[in-house]
């Protein structure tokens, strides 16, 4: 989820869209929007087995749909490191510059991932404590299949999408975050590749990615659910994709009002309705990824005319969710997972069985009541100061400068 993204002028954030130097634009509007794709890829996650009484897909495959939402954030994510870092690299790869990018993108993400690593490996001891009172039963013994110390160091080493393990493991949605690292370590090589690219040679790359998702995609495009099994590649499509559709923005932008419909409102509801509409109908995977980078343009585009739409997704609260949303990606599987467990020890089964549809919703509910305070506080509290600790520090300094760094030169300037 990543992540992962900063904003001019503002905290950084899997929230905050963007980040750099005070003249770029502030899209505050893609801000808001990935914190509402968040909350639906919790919903997701949530309705699934943890829900068995809910099943939704009986009326709508709208939440069947919703685990695409995780490519939006893909394509968001490209987007935002070409509109922040493009200048930096366009002419050339220096080092130092590099590094800077690197340690910058690191401190954004790996914190609060150490740290919640950290709380499952403490959750899965407490499982273990309990089986040997004999409070739960388990079908496999702790620290083993997916929880197993092997899995841990997949996890700690960022290659959870790389086809390393079969099935993802402890903290399962960082599987997003670890595809981004990938796709941050190749940036500055593609901003060098797209720097000089024309028009024709913009849509060829574009088709070219799309192509790529179709390869990957499964039952005939029908699925796009790769995750541990590569889906680093499936992420690396989109970002570039969503390189492109910044570059097409700036295009845009220079082109004046001759395509001024784009930057409309209604037509950036329109794709949004397009998208909610394939969704709730069950259209094929495949489908989704082009309509999402049309919409990010579509919403970048209304957000850089200030138009009605991109300021109705800039209130405060939508802003505050964007703000929190990495923090909501990456802990909303310790509160499903901690429910479960405590479901196991005091009734004997996970909390959602046994539930109808509307007790169903009502849980759900109760588990974003404590979700979203619980994100708040991470992210304030370790995302935050962690980020600002790790791009200040000494050892920060000399990776990217060398040994004869000083105390008072900066660690990154993103």
């Amino acid at each position: 989820m990543n992540e992962m993204q900063e904003q001019p002028g503002r905290d950084s954030g899997a929230g905050t869209v963007t980040g750099g130097p005070p003249q770029k634009w502030d899209y505050q509007s893609l801000t808001a929007f990935r914190g509402i794709a968040a909350l639906l890829v919790v919903f997701y996650h949530f309705s699934g087995g943890f829900m068995p009484g809910l099943s939704p897909e009986h009326v709508t495959y709208f939440v069947d749909r919703s685990y695409l939402w995780v490519d939006f954030f893909f394509l968001l994510s490209g987007f935002v490191m070409a509109h922040v870092y493009r200048e930096r690299f366009s002419e050339r790869i220096g080092g130092p510059a590099y590094r800077g990018f690197l340690v910058a993108r690191l401190a954004r993400i790996y914190p609060l991932h150490l740290a919640l690593l950290a709380a499952f490996v403490a959750l899965e001891v407490l499982r273990s404590l309990a089986l040997q009172d004999g409070l739960i039963e388990a079908r496999l013994p702790p620290f083993e299949g997916p929880k197993s110390l092997s899995a841990l160091l997949v996890s700690l080493g960022l290659l959870q999408s790389t086809g390393i393990e079969s099935a993802l493991a402890w903290n399962w949605p960082s599987w997003s975050i670890a595809s981004e690292w990938f796709a941050y370590l190749l940036f500055p090589v593609l901003v060098l590749a797209g720097a000089r690219m024309g028009r024709r040679a913009g849509l060829l790359s574009a088709a070219a990615c799309l192509l790529g998702l179709v390869l990957l995609s499964k039952d005939g495009g029908a699925q796009l659910d790769r995750t541990a099994d590569f889906g680093v590649l499936r992420c690396l499509c989109e970002f570039s994709l969503g390189m492109l559709v910044e570059a097409a923005l700036q295009r845009l932008l220079r082109a004046g009002d001759r395509l001024r419909w784009l930057a409309r409102g209604t037509t950036s509801v329109g794709l949004l309705a397009l998208i909610v509409l394939g969704m709730h109908l069950g259209w094929d995977a495949i489908a989704f990824p082009p309509l999402m980078a049309a919409f990010l343009l579509c919403l970048a585009l209304n957000d850089r005319r200030e138009g009605r739409f991109a300021r109705a997704l800039s209130g405060r609260m939508l802003l505050w969710l964007g703000t929190i949303s990495y923090a909501i990606y990456l802990c909303h599987a310790l509160v499903l997972e901690a429910a479960e467990l405590a479901g196991k020890v005091l009734v004997g089964h996970k909390p959602g069985v046994g539930l109808d549809p509307a007790q169903s919703l009502i849980a759900i509910a109760i588990a974003y009541a404590l979700i979203l305070p619980l994100a708040h506080v991470l992210h304030r509290g370790i995302e935050r100061p962690a980020q600002s600790a790790v791009k200040s520090s000494r050892l920060a300094r000399r990776f990217i400068h060398g040994p004869a760094a000083t105390g008072t030169r900066p660690a990154t300037q993103g």
